[in-house]
Order: C-alpha cells, then sequence, then structure tokens
C-alpha cells in the first residue's frame, strides 16, 4: 500500500493550463475517485501520478518521498487503461504474464502470481484463450489482471468501464469493489459517471476545470455540496436549482420562489433578507401532495418501473423535476402541488458556493 501527497501540481500545454494548483492527500489503502466532466483534468492528473507525464510545477511524494525523481516502474505503480491494450496474438496466461517476465521475474513465482489473480477474478478457465475468444467484460477482468499480478502499491485506473454496456458496468462495479477489500492496495479511479463515483469511493474527489471543487465521502458531498457545480454534478438526477430571494421575518430563514411563495429553510441556515440566492432541491426531496407550496403542471411523465419522473412548469416559470413512487397515477397536464423538505434545501449564493 502506499500513502501519496500532491501539493500545488498544475499542468500547461502551450497557454492551456489543465490542472490549477492540486494539492490532495490519499491515505494508505484508500479508494479514491477522480470524477469531473470531460476537459476537467483528471486523466492528466492520473498520468503524472503514474509517471507518464511531468506537472508543470509542484510537488508528488509517495510514502513521503519525491516521486518525481522516480522513474515509473520504481513506483509499485500499476494502471488500466480505458481500452484493454491486449496482445492478441498472446493467450490470457501470456498476456497477464508479460509484465512479470520483461521484469525477469521467478517463473514459479510468476505462475502463482497469475494463478491466485485469475482465480481472484474468476477467469482461471480462460488462461488458454486468446483475447479474441473474450467478452468485453471477460478482456476487461484480463486487463485488470495484468495489473493485478504485479501487486502493485498504486492501482490505477483510467475509465476501465466505459467501452462495457450498462448491465456488465454494473456487475463489474461491484467486483471491483470487492477486489479492493481483498487486496487493499491504495487505488486511484477515473470516470466521468458521478454512479460509480457514488459506489466505489471511500473519498470522491471532484475536478472542475483543473481544480479541486470539493473532496469528501460520497454521502458528504451529497448531502452538502460545497457549491453549484458539486450539487448539479454529484446526485443520479440531477438537482432542481431555483432562482429565489433570501428572507429573515418573524416565521425565521426563508426563501421567496419568483411567483412569491415562501419556503422555510432548516433553522441551521442563516441568510441575508433580500439576497439573490439559487436553491437546490433535489428530485427526491420532493413530494406530491394537495397542500404542497409549490404549484405547477405536469407536462412529462417518465415512468421508470420503481418510481416515476414528474416535470412540471412552476407559476415562478422554472422547470421542476419530481421523483415519486413508481405507481403514481398522475398524469401529463394535470395540477400538482408539491412540498420539499425544508431540511434538505440547498442555498447558494451569487458566487455559486454554499450558504
Amino acid at each position: 500500500m502506499a500513502r501519496l501527497e500532491l501539493r500545488g501540481i498544475t499542468k500547461r500545454f502551450g497557454n492551456a493550463e489543465i490542472l490549477r494548483g492540486i494539492d490532495l492527500a490519499i491515505d494508505d489503502g484508500q479508494f479514491v475517485v477522480f470524477v469531473g466532466p470531460s476537459g476537467c483534468g483528471k486523466s492528466t492528473l492520473l498520468r503524472i501520478i503514474a509517471g507518464l507525464d511531468e506537472p508543470s510545477s509542484g510537488e508528488l511524494l509517495l510514502d513521503g518521498r519525491d516521486a518525481l525523481v522516480m522513474e515509473p516502474r520504481e513506483r509499485g505503480v500499476a494502471m488500466v487503461f480505458q481500452n484493454y491494450a491486449l496482445y492478441p496474438h498472446m493467450t490470457v496466461f501470456d498476456n497477464l504474464a508479460f509484465g512479470l517476465e520483461v521484469a525477469r521475474a521467478d517463473r514459479a513465482a510468476i505462475d502463482a502470481s497469475i494463478r491466485e489473480a485469475a482465480a481472484m477474478l474468476g477467469i482461471d478457465h480462460l488462461l488458454d484463450r486468446k483475447p479474441k475468444d473474450l467478452s468485453g467484460g471477460q478482456r476487461q477482468r484480463v486487463a485488470i489482471g495484468r495489473a493485478l499480478v504485479r501487486k502493485p502499491k498504486l492501482f490505477l485506473l483510467d475509465e476501465p468501464l466505459s467501452n462495457l454496456d450498462a448491465a456488465l458496468r454494473g456487475q463489474t462495479r461491484v467486483e471491483l469493489a470487492g477486489l479492493h477489500e481483498r487486496i487493499g492496495a491504495t487505488t486511484i479511479y477515473v470516470t466521468h459517471d458521478q454512479v460509480e463515483a457514488m459506489t466505489l469511493a471511500d473519498r470522491i474527489v471532484v475536478l472542475d476545470a483543473g481544480r479541486v471543487s470539493q473532496v469528501g465521502p460520497p454521502l458528504a458531498l451529497y448531502e452538502t455540496p460545497a457549491n453549484l457545480f458539486v450539487a448539479g454534478f454529484i446526485g443520479s438526477l440531477r438537482m432542481n436549482l431555483l432562482a429565489v430571494e433570501a428572507v429573515n421575518d418573524g416565521e425565521g430563514s426563508g426563501v421567496r420562489l419568483q411567483d412569491g411563495t415562501r419556503l422555510a429553510l432548516a433553522p441551521e441556515v442563516t441568510v441575508q433578507p433580500g439576497e439573490a440566492l439559487t436553491l437546490g432541491i433535489r428530485p427526491e426531496h420532493l413530494h406530491v401532495d394537495g397542500d404542497g407550496p409549490i404549484r405547477g403542471v405536469v407536462t412529462r411523465v417518465e415512468r421508470l418501473g420503481d418510481a416515476t419522473l414528474l416535470h412540471a412548469d412552476t407559476r415562478s416559470d422554472e422547470s421542476i423535476v419530481v421523483r415519486v413512487d413508481g405507481r403514481s397515477e398522475v398524469r401529463r397536464g394535470e395540477a400538482v402541488a408539491i412540498t420539499p423538505d425544508p431540511a434538505r434545501l440547498h442555498p447558494f449564493g451569487a458566487d455559486g458556493q454554499r450558504r
């Protein structure tokens, strides 16, 4: 296992600044996910950690040592890429053995490592096959196994599930989580899929335009997003964002929608009266009843089976999505009254930061 520390890491390509002062510490054995939209710098950061690229400035410490003076092979790093990068003319066994053979490992040790990794990944019956005879999921397991046999201190995965279909992604995601529990290697996983981030990570690092927007456990980012970017990015349904005005009257702190409707905030939230805010409300923290303060008309109904998504236009001329029970009988064109959970309202200031 390894402890990794990044201090002020930047990366420039010409005049383009890709990474803008990344400060981050990753402890031994943690499963950390870098998540963010395309172009945010997450893969560039992973390549710098692996030693495949160099930062423009900053420090990279691995177990307290300067990793920037180490060759990639000295860092104890193994990397799995988005494409499988398997040798098509080699069997699974030979693909797994290749890196160890290049390193001139003992033949008996190579065989033992491959048998152990193959059994762990459920590919021990495929060792005599070639990549063309494998499914996409099996090829991905071989690619992971090729990294695993090196017994790395630091395990890096760059969008390894993006080439798999939805069902196989879900299955492989569960297998990766179990694999990490068994091997205990410090793991950094890059993805743009926030569902993968939420389900796999001990900690999530949200990157936005080359900067760390927020770091924390998955539920902490879900429950208390630090800013509008994280609020809109984390969550399997995008958070509703409404323009409101802060009020602080005899009823306590609250906000007023554009149609004049007042919503109470949690007691611990303080706002400045008259301040223009953006109010975030997750679809799952709204429910439809006869007395709800937010009034709207349903414009679209999406039935997912276990849940139904109601898209409604409110009296403030803003759209809102409500997640309700899958058996809901609400139809398109119906007027609805929507009630939010006051404890789950997220006010953000004009600077985009959480209030």
